[in-house]
């Protein structure tokens, strides 16, 4: 039987009088489990402590080996899903860039101030003058 899924509208197969297609389903699972997590972690950036839409966090594990991405878990079951959030912090995707970025390495930084490279210096003055 053809039915049409009430979320995104496509037309699908269904021989088990579902309202929404398996790739809705499988949306909505994957909201669900990320929905919960964050509200174990605190449901707040752990650096900074922003609070907005799920879309914004990340889960960074810092306890033990990562298993699997979270984000990534729905054929597992939810007690595995927990025992991998509780290796993790939340933060948001901003915090989570910094985390991970080289570029807030204190001795590069200092380097990079001393550079007189001079690329950048003609990049500069060729920009001004067009200017």
């Amino acid at each position: 039987m053809k039915t049409k899924c009430i979320l995104c509208k496509r037309t699908y197969e269904d021989k088990k009088c579902r309202r929404r297609c398996n790739s809705c389903n499988t949306r909505i699972r994957r909201y669900r489990c990320k929905e919960a997590a964050i509200k174990i972690l605190g449901g707040k950036c752990k650096r900074c402590g922003f609070i907005g839409p799920q879309a914004v966090f990340d889960f960074h594990h810092i306890k033990g080996k990562k298993e699997f991405t979270i984000g990534n878990s729905l054929n597992k079951s939810w007690a595995t899903i927990l025992k991998e959030v509780k290796k993790c912090i939340l933060l948001c995707k901003n915090c989570h860039s910094i985390e991970h970025s080289n570029k807030n390495d204190k001795e590069l930084i200092k380097e990079a101030k001393k550079y007189q490279g001079s690329i950048l210096i003609y990049f500069i003055y060729d920009y001004i003058q067009k200017c």
